[in-house]
């Protein structure tokens, strides 16, 4: 069944464009599935079918004309803006004796399976979003500076990663690989026209242009290119820096070099004098992958830099090599050479930046290890697996307290990288919003109700998650700690989106524990506010800290509790205009507006808290804290929904409702329960994200029932549901503004019979 249904201020999608055709290789092997498949596996025959999966059986002239631009692929285009970042890391870090200076590359798999591992490839690859729940996102952008993903060698990263780096403020990469010989070899590669222009160059700077991503990682091993091919080589890097330009970005290419026998063009584990000119030539390679050995030529290396303007922090990544390890989790200091790189703890001044390769695959293999030897040789429940997962990660980057401002001891020196780098943050404009969205949960809440019991997974609506993962520290004396009270992700309830933050434990003091969450760049104007939405089962005291720019080392504190409850202004912000069944909306300031209130939430269990900071217009946050405190020995239960820091003026926008919600394609599946669709619409550059839902049988909000959330033009819906004995099903599109009010929704009719 395929249809396109008309709404208010519909258009024809594409007039004279085809329509897509069934993708044979969808989730579970439908045949007849309409998913908009990420890439097109090469034919098993070898013979060269185009694909964004680059290998020896690419063909040149395929992969050049092919259009790129087709209905399929249109659905993976990223439209989210590189964020801009804190200016200074340092300030307010977890370890501020480290060096701000150092970068991390992360070339590692995303959308592995939580408890089957990462061995081999998962349908979740090839989508930007589904609805399954053993799919695990990583959850530590504030790390990543250069980020790529290695599983398969693409030359168009998945929009979804690209847009949660984007809005981290890290650069995404395509992975390209070349191998030979190879019909994508030497020649192919590096042909020029009698123009002057790079076909293979100009259409890579095309691809990243069309699909929102940040530029190439050039993996160019096995004698593809050789010393004699330098002179074109770098001709090509300039030429695609140039095109990029006119384009209107900045394109980043990194080159991981061959090897060092004779075959290649340069010596991959160290950087000479004549490799330097890859790296100081204008417009030429941005920066330069060292191969995992580096450490045996570090003289090299360490000449050369002394002697040139190459930025090594900024252009020079000692590769750490993950993949097979099979200690603890970590970075083992004696046997990784990180150390000589990167000094953990600010020892001493670093060498450079560093670049990790099969991180996710590797922890997650070790996390099923450590489960496997303490339950006799079995994995247990998913629920204890998945936990042990983002645990395992969560020890990685903040080391075995999972707690970056605790530096790692022990006799085998297992560090993790927040002992090497600091955590960056794009906390950087007002309206500042956050609901701990992970990007994958067992279900998904609007406005504190349930609003879809199905799993799923996004990692583009990721939110902006906590700078720190968990800096807590004795609210009384400032030292960091590890308890009373633990500090999570709770994936099973949510104010907005899959998850809210859970604090739990049972303090056996009454010193209180303070949760360091953010480092932002937040400057105040006039009748500014801070929000907090959250329930607690329990009588702990909840505070909410800032720290400003002009006294660092001090945290104002507004305790919630000496807040009085008001109700009139309930809902206060974030669900103004909201369309049908979703209340009265947006609020006035009165007299009492300085002072701030508590209120419920509309129709939740949700408490909101207003903190009015008028007094403040001027200054600048820089961090933002929790504080907990109740008597010794009682159990604290806290989910934290919402954070937010706004101010009058930029509540002020409501969304219009979007225009041109087109239904390009649907299909019921066989069991009459539930189908696949394809949306279209006109996207507005000032909308944070759209949220799909199906109409239920009424028009209150509790009917409504979320199918998917993006930021983009277009989106394709797994498992919309279908009730018996319907003939057509409403679907309903809403945007939703950075300060979180959302607009009227647009509507389409879906036919199901």
């Amino acid at each position: 069944m395929s249809a396109v249904a008309a709404t208010v201020g519909a258009v024809p999608y594409l007039p004279g464009s085809p329509m897509p055709t069934p993708a044979s290789r969808a989730a579970g092997g439908d045949p007849d599935s309409i998913a908009p498949l990420f890439r097109e596996w090469p034919r098993e025959d070898g013979e060269g079918s185009f694909a964004f999966y680059l290998d020896s059986r690419t063909d040149l002239d395929e992969f050049l004309a092919f259009d790129y631009r087709n209905a399929d692929l249109a659905h993976h285009r990223s439209f989210v803006p590189r964020a801009r970042r804190v200016t200074d890391p340092s300030l307010l870090a977890a370890q501020p004796e480290l060096d701000a200076r150092p970068q991390v590359a992360d070339f590692s798999e995303f959308y592995s399976f939580v408890e089957h591992g990462a061995d081999g490839f998962t349908y979740a690859h090839d989508f930007r979003a589904g609805n399954a729940r053993d799919v695990q996102v990583p959850r530590f952008h504030q790390y990543r500076d250069l980020v790529s993903y290695w599983q398969v060698f693409t030359a168009v990263p998945n929009a979804a990663l690209t847009d949660v780096v984007h809005r981290n403020g890290g650069r995404c990469l395509a992975f390209m690989f070349n191998s030979g010989p190879t019909n994508f070899s030497r020649d192919a590669m590096l042909r020029q026209d009698p123009d002057g222009s790079f076909p293979v160059g100009d259409r890579l700077v095309d691809l990243a242009a069309y699909f929102g991503f940040d530029g190439y990682m050039f993996d160019m091993e096995e004698g593809v290119v050789d010393s004699a091919d330098k002179p074109l080589l770098l001709a090509m890097f300039q030429s695609m820096h140039e095109r990029a330009r006119m384009s209107g970005f900045e394109i980043h290419l990194q080159i991981y070099g061959p090897n060092p026998d004779g075959r290649s063009y340069a010596d991959w584990q160290s950087i000479s004098q004549e490799q330097a000119d890859y790296l100081t030539t204008p417009d030429a390679a941005d920066s330069w992958f060292l191969d995992y050995s580096w450490s045996d030529y570090l003289d090299t290396t360490r000449d050369t830099l002394a002697v040139t303007d190459i930025d090594p922090y900024g252009q020079v990544f000692f590769g750490i090599e993950l993949e097979g390890f099979r200690g603890e989790i970590g970075v083992d200091t004696t046997r990784s050479p990180l150390a000589e790189a990167i000094p953990p703890h600010g020892s001493r001044q670093p060498l450079g930046s560093t670049a990790l390769f099969s991180l996710t695959a590797e922890t997650t293999r070790r996390v099923h290890a450590e489960l496997k030897d303490a339950h006799g040789g079995e994995l247990p429940d998913f629920e204890e697996v998945r936990h042990a997962v983002y645990r395992g990660e969560r020890r990685f980057w903040s080391g075995p307290h999972q707690n970056p401002a605790l530096p790692a001891d022990g006799p085998i020196g297992l560090y993790g990288m927040a002992d090497y780098v600091h955590a960056r943050s794009a906390v950087a404009e007002l309206p500042f919003l956050t609901r701990f969205n992970t990007g994958a949960s067992d279900q998904f809440s609007l406005a504190g109700r349930r609003s879809s019991a199905e799993p799923w997974y996004n990692l583009g609506i990721q939110d902006l998650l906590p700078t720190w993962h968990f800096w807590t520290r004795n609210l009384t004396t400032g030292e960091p700690v590890t308890g009373p009270l633990d500090v999570d992700y709770d994936l099973s309830a949510a104010f907005d989106g899959g998850a809210s933050l859970s604090i739990t434990g049972t303090p056996q003091d009454d010193d209180g524990v303070e949760i360091r969450l953010y480092r932002t760049e937040l400057e105040l104007p006039a009748e500014s506010w801070a929000s907090l939405t959250y329930t607690s089962r329990s009588v702990a005291h909840l505070s909410l800290g800032l720290v400003f720019e002009d006294d660092p080392g001090t945290t104002t504190w507004h305790d919630l509790d000496d807040l009085p409850q008001n109700d009139d202004f309930g809902p206060t912000w974030g669900y103004g205009s909201g369309g049908r069944g979703w209340g009265r909306g947006g609020w006035e300031p009165t007299s009492s507006w300085a002072a701030g209130w508590r209120t419920t939430r509309t129709g939740s269990d949700w408490q909101q808290a207003v903190i009015g900071l008028g007094g403040e217009e001027g200054r600048t946050i820089v961090g933002v804290s929790l504080a907990v405190t109740a008597p010794a020995g009682t159990d604290v239960d806290l989910r934290i929904g919402e954070l937010a820091v706004s101010a009058n003026h930029l509540q002020e926008q409501t969304p219009e409702a979007p225009t041109g919600l087109v239904l390009e394609d649907s299909r019921l599946r066989p069991d009459g329960a539930s189908a696949e669709a394809r949306l279209i619409w006109d996207i507005e550059s000032s909308v944070a994200y759209y949220d799909v839902l199906r109409r239920g049988s009424t028009e209150d909000a509790a009917q409504l029932v979320w199918l998917g959330r993006i930021t983009a033009d277009r989106c394709y819906l797994q498992k919309v549901p279908v009730q018996e004995g319907e003939t057509s099903v409403e679907l309903l599109l809403r945007a939703t503004a950075p300060n979180g009010r959302t607009s009227e929704p647009a509507a389409v009719m879906m036919p199901v019979a």
